[in-house]
């Protein structure tokens, strides 16, 4: 009886997902119902860090008309804040009088007044490459310009950024900076002859399996999967093991990854 017990008892034994690593999504999620912060902000990044379990964050940054990175993860600051227009289209002395919406009224964080435990967390860079208000695409190099000015105090030994757009890999991979690529196929990854300088993919849960992500892995890449909000949608990102989940409801990847 008591081996049977026993065999019931392993059966029955939860899955575990230690090769997961929890990532905050726009730093404590693009949810504010599930988030005390609004996303981007200086308080956000300082909530997700400090939660066992979270791994790090990845952040939204963007190129100011002075040419200076900026966390903000819309197109428009109509949208979310008391300001007007598109980051890349305003300079910085405008955007430090810009606060979001919202009860806690959090000011804008740019990248280089960042306060963040590199050395213990993970820190990914969504780099954005499009003015939504001019319909041009940013200059690559100034971009680059503008994250090396931002983070060379703080001495990295490795910088990760997050692009979908294809030509600016290349460029990044030169910098010697870890580079994700955002597409919506694993198939389309995998043929794209991009492994050579990318670290991997990131992808949404709803456009990768669990075979997906394992032929990634078998390419030597890794696999961030982001999108997912409920506890039904992490549990079914944790069980397809990829390298990481972004998400936007901290406390309950947590309580999914450990039960």
């Amino acid at each position: 009886m008591f081996i049977a017990a026993f065999l019931v008892f392993s059966c029955k034994k939860k899955e575990q997902f230690n090769d997961v690593k929890l990532i905050g999504h726009a730093a404590s999620g693009l949810d504010a119902e599930t988030s005390p912060y609004h996303d981007n902000s200086q308080e956000a990044i300082d909530y997700a860090v400090h939660l066992e379990g979270i791994d790090g964050v990845e952040i939204d940054v963007q190129c100011s008309a002075s040419g200076s990175m900026w966390l903000f993860h819309d197109e428009l600051l109509n949208d979310d804040t008391k300001g007007e227009g598109c980051i890349n289209s305003v300079n910085d002395d405008y955007l430090k009088t810009i606060f979001y919406n919202g009860l806690e009224n959090e000011g804008l964080l740019k990248l280089a007044d960042l306060d963040f435990p590199f050395a213990t967390k993970t820190c990914f860079l969504d780099v954005r490459h499009y003015n939504s208000c001019t319909e041009q695409f940013l200059d690559q190099q100034t971009v680059i310009n503008a994250i090396d000015t931002a983070l060379t105090p703080f001495s990295l030994s490795e910088v990760t950024v997050v692009t979908n757009n294809p030509g600016w890999i290349h460029a990044f991979y030169l910098k010697g900076w870890k580079v994700y690529f955002e597409i919506g196929s694993a198939n389309g990854y995998l043929n794209l002859g991009l492994l050579a300088e990318t670290t991997g993919l990131c992808i949404r849960n709803s456009e990768i399996d669990r075979s997906e992500v394992e032929s990634v892995k078998a390419a030597g890449k890794e696999v961030v999967i982001f999108e997912v909000r409920s506890p039904k949608g992490i549990r079914s990102a944790l069980k397809k093991h990829p390298d990481y989940v972004l998400t936007d409801n901290l406390k309950a990847a947590i309580i999914e990854k450990y039960p």
